[in-house]
């Protein structure tokens, strides 16, 4: 038998993939709204509600969404060490570089 909850829709909004795509929508909805305003009306500013700033939901949603994402993520904080000494010797060659194209 089929409860009341689940006819009345409880197990679709409950549903975290159902929630995540509810969201995604909503915010491309408002940032294109808010596009589209600014397009037709000419206006200066944007809202607060209707704002481009929205679409970076959408990003999120679609760097989630990608598998590789939390290997990237994993790579980047279990070898700190060798990435920070990797970033130093590239800020010293840029500098090499930068001091021998002033000097010539």
């Amino acid at each position: 038998r089929w409860s009341a909850w689940f006819l009345c829709g409880v197990h679709v909004v409950t549903d975290l993939r159902f929630l995540s795509i509810l969201v995604y929508i909503v915010s491309t909805l408002l940032a294109t709204i808010g596009v589209l305003r600014h397009m037709v009306n000419g206006q200066e500013r944007f809202s607060v509600v209707f704002n481009p700033i929205w679409y970076c939901i959408g990003l999120v949603e679609m760097v989630r969404r990608m598998p590789t994402i939390p290997n990237v993520f994993r790579a980047i904080t279990i070898q700190r060490a060798q990435l920070l000494q990797t970033a130093a010797l590239g800020v010293y060659v840029i500098y090499l570089f930068g001091m021998v194209a002033f000097i010539f």
